[in-house]
């Protein structure tokens, strides 16, 4: 993974890094029918680069959990099919979490009490209810049968 860069993008209005993941979105045929690519591309949180070419995305969206009764920054990352197996989501995933907190800590106004994510992909560790590295713990069952993991922040009250 040595030859991997992540570099982080949250609310920089990094243009160069919008437009590569946007194609980088549209190449992998990923995204949602009626996701937006630039408003998705507004939510970049990390991107990975191997050899300057983009091969992973991480994003973020402010969302309220209902099941917790808080708002939370939902991780989502994509990776490109040949770099999957690289270790680069994880890597992303585990600086995604300091990221977001310091981020919270700067902005106590939007409320943000940690980090969540909606498991869409087959996870290596996914039958481990906590994972140590970012504190992700199992809380449940999206409609489809996805997991849905979150993760406080030192400062969150409830």
């Amino acid at each position: 993974m040595s030859d991997y860069v992540v570099s982080p993008v949250w609310r920089l209005n990094d243009e160069k890094s919008e437009r590569e993941a946007i194609e980088f979105w549209d190449r992998m045929k990923i995204l949602p029918p009626g996701i937006d690519p630039a408003s998705r591309a507004k939510e970049l949180l990390l991107v990975a680069r191997r050899g300057g070419e983009l091969v992973g995305v991480a994003t973020a969206s402010i969302d309220d959990l209902p099941m917790v009764k808080s708002r939370f920054a939902m991780f989502r990352c994509s990776v490109a099919p040949e770099h999957r197996r690289s270790g680069i989501g994880q890597e992303m995933l585990v600086r995604a979490k300091p990221l977001l907190e310091q981020w919270s800590l700067e902005h106590p106004e939007k409320q943000v009490k940690g980090m969540g994510a909606v498991l869409e992909a087959q996870v290596t560790r996914a039958n481990e209810p906590v994972w140590p590295l970012t504190g992700l713990t199992l809380v449940g069952y999206a409609p489809h049968g996805q997991q849905i993991r979150i993760a406080w922040f030192a400062h969150a009250r409830v």
